[in-house]
């Protein structure tokens, strides 16, 4: 959930010139915990809070519901300092939180109230942010940032553990459990107490902060369980984190972020139905301002202060005067790739593009929004490329069907220029702050293509998605190619023409993958387990002039795994496979992102892309079928320090290839990889860290095996990387 926090940045880039002077402040934070190092009874109490920790997990329930209230400010000043003024911004909100065995969840947001906006876009983002629970992840997520929890299998290896105190309440006795990282070991860590229940083992309070030596921005965490009787489970009922944000990161502005969460209304093992869970894990349920504020002062554990009331005030009347909501608007559609101008979306990917074969590419894509309508959108393009000096367009509809089951058909007709053998997945096919995009530049072999398709799309189930569609073409290839026939000898160029009709099928299965829904916006997060995407075609003869009966199949296989103190692992697994003798338009061609000759001159310097080959140059190679394997480890940070601290990535790529009938090819040149495409590289990240979101680094690959280059020199690509990074 990067983007949450551009979100913010922005927030407060546009209040900083309605802000006042304040004065300074510092976190007051937790004494250092001095721990002996040794065998202590604390080991053996905390071994026994692990053993109970799926036993006390309010998840090893059936069935809960609980409602939560969170608010969320920023301010300059310290929340204890007697000289406050009103925050830069406030958020509140109350959530109904559901759970059923064994994954299903889902969070209706009942009421919001924000400050400076009317959009409740940061209640959905901040909700993910302000939950956490140490019985039940291996980690303790705080603002994106992940710390290793400390009551986990494996914890010794990385924390120390003392017996502070011995507290007696009611007729319970409570132990003190000091806890702090082992030295020489570089993770993101905490360091504070934990509370102890004798009687059960379980955690009554916690207190925390970010290890001193491991901090770059320092966090603070309370945490108070309370016991469900009937269950014996434990749910977090009170939470407070707190973020320093110091002078490097806004320009001479510290910023303190507070974070407080209340649990009531706890329900076990009642009756839900699947009907709740719906397609979207955090959605907005809309109701009147006058409803929602009636909500708030319910949930509300005290009335809200002088200042709190001020600020509500303040923003009104930056609503008023600075157009928060119409900014945020516009900025949820830039990040979708897209700029708002009220009912219209303007594509920013259409306005300008470079290719071989067009060379800089000019044009201009519009598409209505919810502003428009929300059942239904239209949308169309056009674009003039300055090398060909040719005219494409095209034009869109899309009908939302359902909602609850996210269907909709979207029918297309375009005519323009498509990368050959290139084959499409559910998700777009490049952002802007993915190296994909510099992927296009190098592309040589393209088609013109009459193109009207028609695709219906539906989440059957929350982790299975469905596009079932048909698609026929009208294709002419740009490059000096034929199928079959020989090219005569006095031909200077010959291009090849085809018609084709297929119908199309795609599943996608993402299983604990996050979505979060806010006035037709959607956020998709990271899944912890591997997201499966299935394609296949089918080509038919003789309808309308098609001319191939074809059968091809693809899956595709992506997965981010993350370790304790090693980092974590990124996998791309891809497959596919062709049946028949097709043109070279419907086979394979790899993606490469690698080395390119432009005229005489040999280029090995480019920008980063993941799921691509580095040094492999565009259409360099020709599949049939083909197998590849995408493999990035990033260690974490390296560095104790605050500042500087870049992360090391080693990166493993490898594909085969085959090709069933080489001798059905004519004019274009190409390799195969059957014997098998192998490149190493590294990749520095975070060299250079702007205001904690924009990362640039740099890489270098190496080719080599059976593919490599006559010429050393050749087999290595240098590599910028710009990313988002947090």
């Amino acid at each position: 959930m990067k983007f949450k926090w551009l979100f913010l940045i922005f927030l407060f880039l546009t209040l900083k010139t309605w802000g006042q002077e304040q004065e300074d402040s510092l976190l007051v934070a937790l004494e250092e915990v001095e721990v002996v190092a040794g065998v202590n009874p604390a080991d053996r109490l905390i071994d026994s809070v692990i053993s109970r920790r799926e036993m006390h997990s309010p998840y090893s329930n059936n069935t809960f519901k609980v409602t939560q209230y969170h608010k969320f400010y920023v301010t300059r000043f310290h929340p204890d300092s007697m000289d406050l003024k009103p925050y830069f911004l406030l958020n509140e909100s109350v959530n109904e939180l559901y759970y059923k065995k064994p994954f299903k969840e889902h969070t209706e947001i009942i009421a919001s109230k924000t400050s400076v906006a009317r959009n409740p876009i940061l209640s959905v983002l901040l909700t993910l942010s302000q939950t956490f629970s140490l019985y039940r992840s291996n980690y303790v997520e705080i603002m994106d940032t992940k710390y290793v929890n400390p009551i986990v299998k494996g914890t010794h290896k990385f924390y120390n553990f003392q017996i502070q105190d011995t507290l007696y309440k009611d007729q319970d006795t409570i132990f003190v459990i000091a806890f702090a990282p082992k030295k020489r070991i570089v993770f993101n860590a905490l360091q504070g107490l934990l509370y102890i229940n004798k009687s059960d083992f379980s955690l009554t309070e916690v207190f925390a902060k970010s290890a001193k030596d491991f901090e770059a921005f320092p966090v603070k965490i309370i945490q108070k369980y309370q016991k469900e009787e009937s269950s014996n489970t434990l749910f977090s009922s009170e939470l407070e984190a707190q973020i320093i944000y110091d002078k490097k990161v806004f320009a001479d502005n510290p910023l303190i972020v507070q974070s407080l969460m209340t649990t009531q209304d706890i329900q076990v093992n009642i009756s839900l139905e699947n009907k709740i869970f719906n397609q979207e894990d955090v959605v907005v349920v809309k109701e009147g301002s006058e409803h929602g504020e009636e909500t708030l002062i319910k949930y509300r554990t005290k009335e809200i202060s002088a200042i709190e009331r001020q600020t509500y005030e303040l923003g009104a009347q930056i609503q008023k005067k600075v157009r928060i909501d119409r900014k945020l608007f516009f900025l949820q559609t830039l990040l979708s790739g897209y700029i708002a101008a009220g009912p219209i979306n303007i594509d920013v990917t259409s306005l300008i593009d470079f290719n071989n074969h067009e060379g800089f590419r000019l044009g201009m894509g519009v598409s209505t929004n919810e502003k428009f309508a929300r059942e239904v959108s239209f949308g169309g393009y056009f674009a003039y490329g300055l090398k060909d000096k040719a005219w494409k367009w095209g034009g869109k509809m899309e009908i939302l069907i359902s909602e609850k089951l996210s269907s909709s058909l979207r029918i297309i007709y375009a005519d323009d220029v498509f990368e050959s053998a290139h084959t499409k997945y559910f998700n777009k096919e490049y952002m802007m702050f993915d190296g994909q995009f510099y992927r296009r530049w190098l592309i040589t072999k393209f088609d013109r293509s009459r193109l009207a398709s028609a695709l219906f799309k539906i989440t059957v189930v929350k982790p299975l998605s469905l596009q079932i569609g048909a698609q026929y073409t009208q294709n002419k290839t740009c490059f000096n190619y034929s199928f079959k026939t020989p090219i005569p000898p006095d031909a200077e160029v010959s291009t090849y023409q085809f018609t084709n009709f297929e119908l199309q099928f795609s599943a996608r299965l993402s299983f604990k993958e996050r979505k979060l829904k806010s006035e037709g916006f959607t956020f998709v997060g990271n899944s912890r387990f591997p997201v499966i995407t299935v394609n296949y075609f089918h080509g038919i003869q003789n309808v309308l002039g098609s001319e191939f009966n074809y059968n091809k199949l693809n899956i595709k296989i992506i997965h981010k795994q993350v370790y304790k103190r090693l980092g974590y692992s990124e996998f791309c697994f891809e497959s596919g496979v062709v049946f028949e003798d097709i043109p070279y338009s419907l086979l394979y061609v790899p993606r490469a992102g690698g080395n390119v000759n432009w005229g005489n001159t040999h280029i090995n310097f480019g920008f980063d892309g993941k799921e691509q080959f580095a040094t492999m140059e565009a259409n360099e190679f020709l599949s049939s079928s083909f197998v590849s394997l995408f493999f990035r480890h990033c260690f974490g940070k390296l560095r104790k320090g605050k500042t500087y601290n870049p992360k090391i990535v080693l990166c493993q790529n490898i594909g085969f290839g085959w090709l069933k009938h080489p001798e059905s090819h004519y004019g274009v040149e190409f390799k195969t990889m059957e014997k098998g495409y192998f490149e190493s590289g590294i990749v520095v990240e975070d060299l250079l860290v702007l205001m904690k979101c924009l990362s640039f680094g740099a890489g270098v690959f190496y080719r080599y095996g059976a593919y490599a280059r006559d010429h050393q020199l050749d087999n290595f690509a240098f590599k910028l990387r710009f990313c988002i990074s947090m």
